[in-house]
């Protein structure tokens, strides 16, 4: 199952790729890695924790957090599923086991509120990019499931019931852009979709291509089913959901 490494490494001209891609270096040490595609650090959490930077392109931004004597990865991505997968396959050197991935998601079931949390139980894997972790690229591979790492999933909604955020667990799927997304909403639903975003099944696909362990908590943003749509939302709705996104960082303190 290494043959996209085998195949990255033969291509390249780079002792450390993950280091020349993304400024982190593989040897060191990190207890675990938090993956959030376009929330930056300080939204996430401000002035709770000290962090310093590693590393800063355009493409991505790269920072240490110290938590409990406890030191973890923090690394904002673009979004999509392509820039997730690119950076997991670069972890396949990275001194670390444990990856969460944090981010927004669009509810398609009337009784999500926005700021409520998710857990996926797995996710449909609409993205194009996961077609590419395949031997052969073959179109009956899209749609297929892709899980998280149970153990890391049970802890984190322990967690996060302790700190009564009442997670729901529901099956997210994954999707290429979110302008099309609307155009095809009733036959993501009928696939049993109560969740749609853009990330999940990418980033549970490449995790375990790499041998490591990962999952997820995301943020309600918005609903179709009710109205609560992304574009347009009022400055009450926005508070809503900023308010539980300052959440996490009570999350991660408890889950270390």
């Amino acid at each position: 199952m290494d043959y996209i490494i085998r195949e990255l490494k033969r291509h390249s001209n780079s002792n450390d790729i993950l280091k020349d891609i993304y400024g982190i270096d593989s040897q060191e040490k990190f207890d675990l890695c938090i993956i959030a595609p376009s929330w930056k650090i300080e939204k996430v959490f401000q002035d709770k924790v000290k962090f310093e930077l590693i590393y800063q392109d355009q493409f991505s931004i790269s920072n240490r957090i110290f938590i409990n004597n406890k030191k973890i990865l923090y690394v904002n991505l673009q979004i999509g599923s392509s820039n997730i997968i690119d950076f997991c396959l670069c972890c396949n050197s990275l001194n670390c086991e444990n990856f969460v991935l944090i981010g927004s998601a669009g509810a398609l079931r009337q009784d999500y509120q926005l700021g409520d949390f998710v857990i996926p139980e797995y996710s449909i894997s609409g993205d194009g990019a996961s077609l590419y972790l395949h031997e052969s690229l073959n179109s009956l591979n899209l749609f297929k499931k892709a899980f998280p790492d149970k153990e890391l999933s049970h802890k984190l909604y322990d967690v996060c019931n302790k700190l009564n955020m009442k997670p729901k667990i529901d099956s997210i799927f994954t999707i290429d852009t979110m302008m099309c997304e609307y155009y095809h909403l009733k036959q993501i639903k009928e696939m049993g979709a109560g969740i749609i975003e853009m990330e999940t099944s990418a980033f549970f696909n490449a995790i375990k291509y790499i041998n490591k362990k990962g999952c997820a908590l995301l943020v309600v943003s918005d609903n179709s089913a009710n109205g609560n749509h992304f574009f347009g939302r009022t400055s009450e709705e926005l508070n809503r959901y900023r308010t539980a996104r300052n959440q996490i960082v009570d999350v991660i303190k408890l889950f270390l």
